[in-house]
């Protein structure tokens, strides 16, 4: 038991390390943007208005194995107090190299000998911009970004919730930790692990505007992103409901009740007595998925022998849960309610079904 925590522990420091660099590195993105918008917000309200002409207009086109990336290149000759400058800048955006369509966009725009209007820093009239209005943000950096933003949002939840798991966890194993939903004298429940919400809402998300940068970047019409971005939070956040209202549902329950030495299973099932029964198996059948190089199995609990046997309950993971969710049935279905009040009321994991447990598995169902 010992060796597993330590195990876990140095499990989640190597994810919080991870998360943090990966949550730095996006900080230096974000930061990029924020900056870039401060600036902007700076120049509209305090920079001079004065009239330029625009002498070059280009796109700078940069092609490598990641795909290519197109930046505007506009510049432009302006007149500040008598003086003639000479400005290269577009935008405060210029570092980051957008889309085609972007590109394709602001150079249409200002065509070679155009008249415009530059913004002139007066503290500093060498320093000039063309476009303050945001329309230079690459607005399909918003798709582009927040897959990472999930991941990273993500690792941060997962290190937060390991740690929190460590500290409530006690003596449980981990195994008892995740599936033993309530367990106290008089019954105990069983509860297929449910997917974090946020951890569901996330991978949803960060999932549908991974493609939808593909499909909005391909068919340039970027600046559909930002409508795009809310339509798939609006998704995920809907699918999100959908799979926690499908996660509460009876099948996801073993409702044993130990007075009345029978359980349920689903949990609003046909109510099974136990006590002519003293054979539980685990039958395990490997599936095609496979987790971190493991392969995943349907384990299906059983009691009883050839046709009299019923099932019990039924979850997927690694090979030696199977085994291990038997051995913790079996010990529970031994206990008697006076064994049970003798020993006290165990810890339980879902505070919110203390009260009553066969309420909140019907209320499942």
């Amino acid at each position: 038991m010992a060796n597993k925590k330590l195990k876990g522990r140095g499990a989640i420091v190597v994810l919080g390390c991870f998360a943090l660099m990966v949550s730095g590195m996006l900080a230096l993105f974000d930061g990029y943007f924020v900056r870039a918008h401060l600036q902007e917000r700076e120049a509209r309200a305090h920079w001079e208005q004065v009239p330029g002409v625009v002498t070059a207009s280009k796109i700078d086109a940069s092609h490598g194995s990641d795909g290519s990336s197109y930046t505007p290149r506009i510049h432009f000759q302006y007149r500040f107090d008598g003086r003639d400058y000479t400005g290269k800048r577009y935008s405060f955006l210029d570092d980051f190299s957008g889309g085609e369509a972007y590109a394709s966009r602001a150079v249409e725009a200002h065509p070679k000998g155009a008249e415009v209007i530059t913004y002139v820093n007066p503290t500093d009239p060498s320093q000039a911009v063309l476009s303050v209005d945001g329309s230079a943000f690459p607005k399909l950096a918003l798709l582009l970004l927040t897959p990472f933003h999930c991941i990273a949002i993500g690792l941060l939840a997962s290190v937060i919730a390991g740690l929190r798991r460590r500290r409530a966890q006690g003596d449980l194993t981990d195994l008892e930790f995740q599936y033993v939903h309530f367990s106290d004298q008089h019954h105990f429940v069983i509860r297929k692990m449910p997917v974090p919400a946020i951890a569901c809402f996330l991978g949803l998300l960060g999932l549908m505007t991974f493609v939808a940068t593909f499909i909005v970047g391909f068919s340039g019409a970027d600046h559909l992103a930002p409508y795009v971005l809310g339509a798939s939070a609006l998704t995920a956040g809907a699918l999100t409901v959908h799979f926690a209202k499908k996660s509460r549902r009876a099948e996801n329950f073993l409702h044993v009740d130990r007075e009345g030495r029978t359980f349920a299973y689903p949990a609003d099932g046909e109510r099974i007595g136990f006590g002519d029964h003293n054979v539980i198996d685990v039958e395990s059948t490997r599936t095609n998925v496979t987790i971190n190089d493991e392969p995943i199995y349907e384990h299906q609990i059983r009691i009883g022998e050839d046709t009299d046997a019923a099932t019990m309950f039924e979850f997927k993971g690694p090979i030696q849960d199977g085994e291990e969710l038997r051995g913790i049935i079996e010990r529970e279905l031994v206990r008697s309610p006076e064994r049970g009040a003798a020993q006290g009321p165990e810890k339980d994991t879902e505070k919110d079904t203390a009260k009553d447990p066969a309420k909140d598995t019907d209320q499942a169902a």
